[in-house]
């Protein structure tokens, strides 16, 4: 499988490239946080579409 090649969550976390990144400066936040654009672009724009899908579809993952 592709998950044998990493040994620790944050290798995949960073091969994925689905990490937050925050703007602050000293005690201000600059805007939203937004997500990384650095590993796997396929893979980030899977997991958006399969969370767009179940946003849209499914009940329970909708934002009340």
């Amino acid at each position: 499988m592709v998950f044998e090649r990493f040994s620790s969550a944050s290798e995949l976390c960073s091969d994925a490239g689905p990490i937050p990144l925050i703007s602050q400066s000293d005690s201000r936040v600059k805007g939203r946080p937004r997500i990384s654009e650095m590993g796997n672009q396929k893979l980030r724009n899977l997991l958006f579409m399969c969370s767009f899908t179940a946003c849209k579809y499914i009940k329970a993952c909708k934002v009340v």
